[in-house]
């Protein structure tokens, strides 16, 4: 699938999946560092949605915008989005992140507990769910 088309399809999961949720969602008319804003309660949050990679045991995505030539990347801040919303195309589930969680330049989130119980610096996926 086409980097784009694969943008747009994790976008449309994720306003499906919000309005659902109980979330008024309403997209910016220019461009800025977030891809919706969303209303639920009378609170409004910056969301960035990005499309998971998934393998066996992890959801994994940028936290950092990368620019067409993909030299440079901008980590995205508490000033500029709220949340990531990061969406598993394949499987049609959403997951919700504070941006005061992640790391620089991408994030994992763990989809199965780990083998010897570790639970320091892991971030389950489960944690996060929005709606599968």
């Amino acid at each position: 699938m086409k980097t784009d088309l694969a943008g747009e399809l994790a976008e449309s999961i994720a306003i499906l999946h919000l309005i659902v949720s109980g979330y008024v969602v309403s997209r910016p008319v220019n461009k800025c560092r977030y891809d919706l804003l969303v209303d639920k309660d009378g609170v409004i949050s910056k969301i960035q949605v990005k499309k998971g990679m998934v393998s066996d045991d992890y959801i994994t995505f940028r936290t950092a915008s990368i620019t067409a030539g993909g030299k440079k990347r901008k980590q995205y801040t508490s000033e500029e989005i709220d949340y990531f919303l990061v969406v598993d195309v394949d499987n049609e589930i959403t997951y919700m992140i504070g941006v005061g969680l992640v790391s620089k330049g991408s994030q994992r989130l763990r989809l199965t507990p780990t083998k010897n119980s570790q639970s320091k610096g892991i971030l389950l996926a489960k944690d996060f769910l929005l709606r599968e």
